[in-house]
This record gives structure tokens, sequence and C-alpha cells, in this order.
């Protein structure tokens, strides 16, 4: 493969609520480099087509997408968890457990 030559990788990326997107993008420090309310580049070259739920990465980094898709994750089970009126904390060492707990008056 010559050196100028980039190879893409499409993944599906199903983002339904933008506003979970952006504070999780803000909580991993993406840069943005582009940005309409259909789309997304970042500096790394992954663009995320939000209408047709889709990602384009280029090969290798299909790790960053993964943070991201995680990410998303968390913000939305802090805002469910919230609106029900639960505390939620993740556990630092294992990212993909934390604690659920209520308080009761």
């Amino acid at each position: 493969m010559p050196c100028y030559e980039v190879r893409l990788v499409s993944v599906e990326f199903h983002a339904e609520h933008r506003d979970l997107l952006d504070k999780a993008i803000k909580a991993l420090d993406m840069k943005v480099w582009e940005q309409t309310s259909a789309r997304i580049c970042f500096t790394n070259g992954i663009t995320l087509d939000l209408a047709d739920g889709r990602a384009q990465v280029p090969e290798g980094l299909q790790g960053e997408l993964n943070k991201l898709k995680q990410q998303y994750s968390r913000e939305a089970v802090k805002q469910k968890t919230a609106k029900f009126g639960w505390n939620f904390q993740w556990n630092n060492q294992a990212k993909t457990k934390g604690t659920l707990a209520k308080t009761y008056l």
C-alpha cells in the first residue's frame, strides 16, 4: 500500500440523542474539526454520519471510536439514573462497573 493511501473502515454508530453524544465528546476531550446537525468530523480522521448511523474510521483508530461508544453509554446511564433519583458512581478500576444507590428520607 502506498504511503499516501488511507484505508477507512465503515462501522455502525447509532447515537439517537445528540446531547448525550456531545457530553461524551467533551468528556473524552475529542477535538472536532467540522460539525453540522447530521455530521461530525474529528481531527483524528473519524467521521460520524448521524443521519445514516455510520462512522468512517481510519484503519487503526477503531479503539478511539469504541471509547466514544462506551462514553456515550456512560452518559446515557448517568442521565437515566438521575432522572429517577438514583446516584450512580463508576468504579475507577473497572470502568464497566459501578455502584447504584438511592437515598430515602
